[in-house]
């Protein structure tokens, strides 16, 4: 190099290296906000059906102690303190059944009609960096679940996805639809109750485990009901949900006539003179 060559560069103005900076820092954030904003997306139309409803499950169980629980005086500002963690980790839990379940091609074409702002209808991810992101959120969930608790149940829970999505469990039956849901959710139920009791610390007790068999045939019986707002895209996936083959109306009363008697049916369970 010669010496008028490195004068040039000596003398390079410093505001040209400050704008390459300011727009690889740009760029880095524009990449981080695309990304997690296609997170979000995977999940926002399960933060107020499955998330919110079931830490607050978790969050509740906890506070309740005995029977539900191994803890006989539950404090509220421990378990309230254990919140962020409990969502952290039904969040977790849903992001890897989302991607699972939305990187289908045939989850695509139903998504396409039902709601098509998703990632892969809308053209964020192919299905190829759908399966690669998959790869990455199995592995996360399992190492959080180590130290959050909870881990034979979020390991429960993969199976059950494995089972409704890659197996086709969902499209088969409207029975085995309603069977894989039914087991999924109650997994999530008992895994954010373990989480919030505190993992290490307490655990739940065998009455407990009646409580989730109860919450288990709730959700069997029942669970049809989000297979009424779903009927066309269910349609062009050629599932055999309960509204498809029975019709709209007698599936109404298949969920109305099991609501009744469960309103029966649990208080007489727990005694409580209602």
């Amino acid at each position: 190099m010669t010496q008028k060559a490195q004068e040039q560069e000596v003398s390079c103005p410093p505001n040209i290296k400050n704008n390459e900076l300011s727009r690889n820092s740009y760029s880095l954030h524009s990449s981080l906000t695309f990304h997690l904003h296609t997170l979000w997306l995977f999940t926002v139309s399960e933060h107020f059906t499955i998330v919110c409803p079931w830490t607050a499950f978790g969050i509740f169980s906890a506070l309740s102690g005995s029977p539900l629980t191994t803890n006989p005086t539950p404090d509220l500002f421990t378990i309230i303190a254990r919140l962020p963690r409990t969502i952290f980790w039904m969040w977790l839990n849903i992001l890897a059944f989302t991607v699972s379940n939305q990187r289908l091609p045939n989850s695509v074409a139903e998504d396409s009609v039902n709601k098509a702002w998703r990632p892969l209808p809308s053209g964020r991810l192919t299905l190829t960096q759908a399966r690669r992101l998959l790869m990455v959120v199995i592995p996360t969930l399992l190492l959080s679940t180590r130290f959050l608790g909870g881990m034979e149940v979020t390991m429960m829970s993969l199976l059950f996805t494995w089972m409704y999505n890659d197996l086709e469990g969902a499209d088969d039956s409207y029975i085995t639809r309603n069977l894989i849901n039914s087991m999924g959710l109650t997994a999530w139920s008992i895994g954010t109750t373990l989480v919030a009791c505190g993992h290490g610390g307490y655990t739940l007790d065998p009455a407990g485990y009646h409580w989730f068999a109860l919450e288990f045939g709730i959700i069997f019986t029942t669970l049809h009901i989000q297979d009424l707002r779903d009927q066309a895209g269910d349609r062009i996936r050629g599932r055999q949900t309960a509204p498809l083959v029975w019709g709209d109306g007698i599936a109404r009363w298949s969920i109305a006539i099991p609501i009744l008697v469960w309103s029966f049916v649990c208080p007489t369970i727990w005694s409580l003179g209602v």
